[in-house]
């Protein structure tokens, strides 16, 4: 195996793809090629036309490989960042009939437990119900560990106990779209790749450890939904999504100026601004009519009171989620939520809305940024609908490695610090 591991990391939204290869080197880690090009073949996260989803995937790689030659090497890892992914809660409960000190062999012996009723868990439910129990699990995230069924720990490691449980989150999507989607990407000879949700490796990155013990929200402003991710006590406790997106705001814009999607978009892009209040009442500016022909003007305050009023609606959904999770598991426990709530994704990147975001949720809120060191350009460092991408090659950096080119043998790194890496390894395994 060379020094140097080629990863390529695919982002399937459902308007734009984004991709990237990056570099696993002993230097550190390098972004070596990024491109984004427009989807074809999928609505609302699902894959509706399998030929031009294969054909908008195959030229996105080669816009990469044009970029650096080096990608025809690399392996590959594939992030859902518009597709439907939940999380759920699991435990598991390991008796001892004498006390026992807790150490690495005997997390792991509690986590196989775990993964067995998990797998018992699945196979009962799909044998009753066989087209509505199907998961793929993505992400298993341990939450907390009880002692002798009455003390909560984040560490168990040294305590001597009776009896040991681990709670643990599990992110997971349906196994039928993976199962399509694998055998759609096998045609363009990518197989073995490992498959992560793109709001949860962002979080990873984007969040602060203090944020995620005291209470934040990620919120991802995508294309044909809005996603959150809650955090509370250090572990994601609720994914969720509301079914609007910035798709809502572009066809708003679209049947009240009457012009085409295309030319919203532009609009969008390139004029919008989320707060009404920031905008002149003399601009204005020239776009497209329906016909492609005629040109019509819209002032730019108005083509922001349409924008406004659409993402008012999409965040006051978003809020109405983060109170029910506030009332129904925070339970009095804090009061609000202490991080606020945290923008990635496209419409993260609309002017002002961070301003739009505070006067709804009435807290803090700011755009996601990695903080972590990466060597690459600056074009796609600081803009939002690049974290999930770029979260998912440090993410595979750190918890994988390729043998001998094969991807199928990704296996973890075995120099991870955390003291409870065997139970990481172990979770990567059997995930």
């Amino acid at each position: 195996m060379s020094k140097n591991l080629y990863v390529t990391v695919i982002d399937l939204g459902s308007n734009r793809l984004k991709g990237l290869v990056g570099e696993v080197g002993e230097k550190g880690l390098r972004v070596l090629a990024s491109a984004m090009m427009k989807t074809k073949g999928m609505e609302n996260g699902d894959i509706s036309d399998a030929v031009a989803f294969k054909d908008a995937v195959e030229n996105l790689v080669l816009e990469l490989e044009t970029q650096e030659p080096k990608q025809s090497e690399s392996v590959y890892c594939i992030v859902l960042s518009d597709g439907y992914t939940n999380l759920r809660t699991s435990s598991v409960e390991e008796k001892f009939q004498e006390k026992v000190v807790v150490d690495d062999d005997l997390l792991i012996d509690v986590i196989e437990r775990f993964h067995e009723a998990e797998a018992i868990q699945r196979e009962n439910t799909q044998a009753f119900e066989p087209m509505v129990g199907e998961e793929r699990i993505l992400h298993i995230v341990p939450r907390r560990y009880i002692i002798d069924g009455v003390k909560s720990v984040s560490n168990p490691l040294d305590m001597e106990v009776s009896s040991l449980g681990v709670e643990a989150s599990i992110i997971f999507t349906d196994r039928l779209s993976i199962d399509t989607l694998e055998n759609l990407l096998d045609d363009l000879s990518i197989t073995g790749f490992p498959t992560y949700s793109g709001i949860f490796v962002s979080s990873e990155y984007c969040l602060g450890i203090e944020e995620k013990n005291r209470g934040v929200v990620l919120l991802d402003l995508g294309y044909s939904r809005s996603t959150i991710l809650m955090y509370f006590k250090g572990a994601p406790i609720h994914l969720c999504s509301v079914p609007l997106g910035m798709a809502n705001i572009l066809k708003d814009i679209m049947n009240v100026l009457g012009t085409s999607l295309d030319e919203a978009e532009r609009l969008f892009i390139h004029h919008g601004c989320a707060f009404p209040e920031y905008i002149k009442d003399d601009e204005n500016v020239s776009y497209n009519l329906l016909d492609g022909k005629k040109q019509g003007e819209v002032s730019l305050k108005k083509l922001s009171l349409i924008i406004y009023a659409r993402l008012r609606e999409i965040l006051g959904l978003v809020k109405r989620e983060i109170k029910k999770v506030e009332i129904s598991m925070i339970k009095g426990e804090i009061s609000g939520i202490p991080g606020g709530v945290v923008l990635i994704g496209g419409g993260a990147k609309l002017k002002n809305v961070v301003d739009v975001a505070q006067e709804i949720f009435k807290m803090p809120v700011r755009i996601g940024k990695i903080e972590q060191e990466i060597d690459y350009a600056e074009d796609i460092a600081d803009n939002p609908i690049y974290v999930p991408v770029i979260s998912a090659f440090l993410w595979f950096s750190e918890h994988e490695i390729v043998e001998e080119g094969v991807v199928e043998s990704v296996v973890k790194v075995k120099k991870r610090v955390n003291p409870l890496k065997k139970l990481w390894e172990l979770f990567k395994k059997l995930v």
